[in-house]
């Protein structure tokens, strides 16, 4: 994969880019918030237990893009640096996304290699806000895709009956890539670097949200925090998340769900597992009930500085 021409990228060379993505991913798997990818294939139940069967699935995992067997699969490591990031150079639908959205700065971006992908690019992924899914390492293992009008597909979805059928899709994920073994903002050896989130982490604990655009507003706001990229949580992350609380917070876990029916109830659940784990201690730092239903059908991703600051003495800091 070849560097722009002339520091931004020219038609070609985003459908080049996009080409790239979509040839190594097969083609994008549309998943809705709150419907995760299975992590872990199971095996089979074999009769004996000297030697696998030869028909049994290895466990999966996902392989940093660098690491790729695949040429241009590697190349894509870079691929967030050619992602707009100027709102002037975005659609209309995108630039209202990131105008809505101030905490997503042209810097803040290139921090969490994410930006818009145009729609010239010949990539299913294309016309939607792209963030790049980097492992504890902080390796990117792939990209996803967010549809920058969700909210207003949501609302026509609404207003035509609820069809099965057309369910607007908020995300979309690369076929193959095991969302539900990772966690968005994972990658603490280069987020211990700062200040803010070792402190964080020692004052309230290890913060857990859903989306994307919640981690990087948190992480704005002086807040250490990880997300599941859905409303409900998998055994591994589950497993990750009490891991890191133990090592970082003192197994101190806040959560942070989106404050509707269906982030709530995924958030019941997750609270109730973390409950169960050793050395864990969870609890809410809000919901649609507490300070008087202010923050009813509120997202992380909307809070103010002042309205944190409210929420951290619920949580007691």
């Amino acid at each position: 994969h070849r560097p722009p021409a002339s520091g931004k990228l020219r038609s070609d060379e985003f459908k080049e880019a996009a080409r790239l993505l979509q040839e190594i991913a097969g083609k994008v798997d549309g998943v809705l918030s709150g419907q995760p990818t299975p992590a872990v294939a199971s095996a089979a139940p074999t009769a004996t237990a000297i030697s696998e069967p030869k028909n049994s699935e290895p466990v999966r995992r996902n392989i940093p893009l660098k690491e790729s067997e695949n040429e241009r699969a590697r190349s894509l490591v870079t691929l967030h640096e050619e992602l707009v990031v100027d709102v002037a150079e975005m659609s209309p639908p995108a630039a209202a996304y990131f105008r809505s959205r101030p905490f997503l700065t042209p810097d803040v971006c290139r921090k969490w290699r994410m930006g818009y992908l145009p729609h010239s690019a010949s990539s299913l992924l294309r016309g939607r806000v792209v963030y790049a899914y980097s492992n504890e390492q902080d390796d990117i293992l792939s990209y996803f895709g967010r549809d920058p009008q969700f909210e207003q597909h949501w609302l026509e979805w609404e207003q035509a009956g609820r069809p099965d059928d057309k369910r607007p899709m908020k995300h979309r994920f690369v076929k193959d890539f095991h969302r539900g073994l990772e966690l968005y903002g994972q990658n603490g050896a280069a987020r211990l670097k700062e200040p803010h989130v070792r402190e964080s982490l020692e004052r309230i604990g290890l913060v857990v949200a859903e989306g994307p655009n919640d981690i990087i507003q948190l992480d704005a706001l002086g807040v250490a925090a990880v997300g599941l990229c859905s409303n409900k949580s998998t055994d591994e992350q589950v497993e990750k998340i009490a891991r890191f609380a133990r090592r970082l917070a003192a197994g101190r876990v806040i959560l942070m769900p989106d404050n509707d029916t269906e982030g709530e109830e995924g958030f019941k659940e997750l609270l109730w597992r973390l409950s169960q784990c050793e050395g864990v201690t969870a609890r809410l730092g809000w919901s649609s009930a507490v300070f008087g239903g202010a923050f009813a059908g509120r997202q992380p991703e909307s809070l103010s500085l002042e309205e944190w600051n409210v929420i951290r003495t619920r949580i007691g800091e």
